[in-house]
């Protein structure tokens, strides 16, 4: 007399924009890398998000001042990194970021953490159909104050939520070939609340709010001797240890399907583990006894390792240079154009004025307040090519600034100054200049031939005390003096009608577009 027998064990096993906006000292744009995520190996058949495959993922986080995201997508667009809100960084917080995918998995994840919990969030309740992957990634960043701000993409290592469960079945009978259909494991959590108050994942539960069944399809015929997976993988809430009941159909190959059940004892899922459960299907002679069905955990291995590839979302042409943003406008030159003026925080804001070869803004702009001058145009004490012009008969012939009475140098550092007079007007000759309105804001549009381009605002000029013609007058400073009449500085200047290259009094206060090399 023969009996279907069935010999089952359990182990784990190892499957394996464009942006016109810059950026200041004590702001810069909050960005992410790409993502690393702990690695599956896989036969292709499940879902298992990887390093390779995820494609967006929503997150939260918040610093001393507040909340900075709450639930924001961010979207893998190329090879970019695009969130679809864009902050900046506030200087002397510490921040701490929660990341979720896929995106719009997870919503409402509870309190954000204390300077107790630093890592811990309230407890938030998932919905799992089975065949989505659902991983987290946490990450800190303490940032500088003022020029120490650590502008880096945010980098987040992903690590899997749940458990992931396949099943292979080896066809152990004596003859005949054998198809396994409609397997399930039936009254598994598919609800669950996730405890995460404790700061180490490791330590994080789920605890089952509803049941239900997980499907993990057929094998297709399997010969004598042979196996073959179930079609599918799920991935079940981890659980400590406890029995899962599995049924399936199994066909001969000259005999109509029977329906089979089991129970699998004691065995305890992880949080980021991946198992799978071997089924034996084999016959044996039954004399004075019955075969059980018994089951053994023999190994449980991690998902593999953390692969980082570090990714900006600089688009094409734009870059930074000490912690401001330039776009390079296929000039000739070469020459990188910045993306705001100094003292503004977006490239619609206006920034500071200055006077030229002053290097701070201030309330009152002629010549009984200008720096390089004894009160009059007839009296210069620097940067001084003609002696009828000169304090006393003095020249020095310098016809360009020093660094250190460069408005941009002084400012912001790094390879960044104000333009000479050729480059300005390199910059004329070869971008489009167009009269319009960027977030409400006139000036001009600046259009290079790669088509890259900036926005200069129409701020207007400073005289005396009072700001004149802000919203339909621009006017920019070279660095080049105008030798014939030193008290005279070249520059640029421009209303709805015409672009215009002059020269300015010196005292004036005019703004300033850095550039770099």
């Amino acid at each position: 007399m023969k009996k279907l027998f069935l010999f089952i064990s359990v182990f784990a096993l190892l499957v394996a924009c464009k942006r016109e906006e810059p950026n200041q000292p004590e702001v810069q744009y909050i960005s992410f890398s790409q993502m690393s995520i702990e690695n599956l190996m896989t036969a292709g058949f499940d879902n298992t998000i990887t390093t390779a495959n995820l494609a967006d993922f929503d997150v939260w986080g918040h610093n001393g001042v507040g909340v900075v995201f709450g639930g924001t997508k961010v979207e893998k667009q190329g090879d970019l990194w695009v969130c679809a809100e864009e902050k900046l960084w506030e200087p002397d917080q510490t921040y701490h970021f929660h990341a979720f995918a896929p995106s719009s998995a997870v919503d409402n994840v509870g309190e954000y953490p204390n300077a107790e919990r630093e890592r811990g969030l309230g407890n938030f309740a998932y919905t799992n159909a089975g065949d989505k992957d659902l991983i987290y990634a946490y990450a800190t960043r303490i940032q500088g104050s003022l020029l120490k701000i650590n502008a880096d993409p945010v980098q987040l290592a992903f690590e899997h939520l749940l458990s992931r469960v396949g099943f292979t079945f080896k066809n152990n009978l004596s003859e005949g070939n054998i198809t396994i259909s409609n397997v399930q494991i039936t009254e598994a959590a598919k609800t669950a609340e996730l405890n995460c108050a404790d700061a180490s994942i490791a330590n994080w539960t789920w605890n089952a709010t509803s049941t239900g069944t997980y499907d993990f399809g057929a094998t297709g015929t399997i010969a004598k001797g042979a196996s073959a997976s179930a079609e599918n993988v799920q991935f079940l809430f981890p659980a400590a240890t406890r029995n899962y009941d599995i049924s399936f159909s199994i066909a001969y190959e000259s005999n109509p399907a029977e329906e089979r059940t089991a129970t699998i004892a004691d065995v305890n899922l992880v949080i980021g583990k991946a198992y799978n459960i071997n089924v034996t299907i084999e016959d044996k002679d039954i004399v004075t006894e019955q075969y059980k069905i018994e089951f053994f955990v023999a190994e449980v291995k991690d998902w593999g390792e953390n692969i980082e590839v570090d990714a900006t979302i600089n688009e094409p042409g734009h870059g930074f240079e000490n912690g401001y943003e330039w776009v390079d406008l296929g000039l000739p030159s070469g020459l990188k154009w910045a993306t705001c003026n100094v003292g503004a925080t977006t490239p619609e804001e206006y920034g500071d004025y200055f006077a030229w070869g002053e290097v701070e803004p201030k309330t009152t702009y002629d010549w009984s307040t200008y720096k390089y001058c004894a009160g009059s145009f007839s009296t210069m004490t620097k940067y001084c090519t003609q002696s009828s012009y000169g304090k006393d008969g003095f020249t020095d012939n310098k016809t360009e600034l020093d660094p250190e009475d460069d408005a941009a140098t002084a400012n912001w550092g790094g390879a960044w100054r104000m333009p000479t007079a050729v480059e300005q007007q390199e910059l004329i000759a070869n971008c489009i200049w167009t009269w319009t309105t960027q977030n409400g804001v006139y000036g001009r549009k600046v259009t290079g031939s790669n088509g890259n381009s900036i926005f200069l605002p129409a701020a207007g000029y400073m005289r005396a005390g009072t700001l004149n013609d802000a919203g339909s007058y621009g006017s920019y400073w070279t660095s080049s003096l105008y030798a014939d009449y030193p008290y005279d500085v070249y520059g640029v200047s421009f209303h709805s009608g015409n672009v215009n290259w002059l020269s300015y009094n010196r005292f004036i206060g005019k703004s300033v577009c850095p550039v770099c090399p």
